[in-house]
């Protein structure tokens, strides 16, 4: 299983960004629109 830790959820202007760790893959962010589309580039998977 791998462990994911979030250090940091923001809104700016209406999108959500999401700033992560997990053992695998290091750091990584998402962002996610207002309309619910995410931006990223790697799929979290536990």
């Amino acid at each position: 299983m791998t462990k994911t830790t979030v250090h940091l959820v923001v809104s700016i202007n209406g999108s959500t960004l999401v700033v992560f760790y997990t053992d695998v893959h290091c750091w990584q962010f998402r962002v996610i629109s207002p309309g619910g589309v995410v931006f990223g580039e790697r799929e979290v998977r536990s």
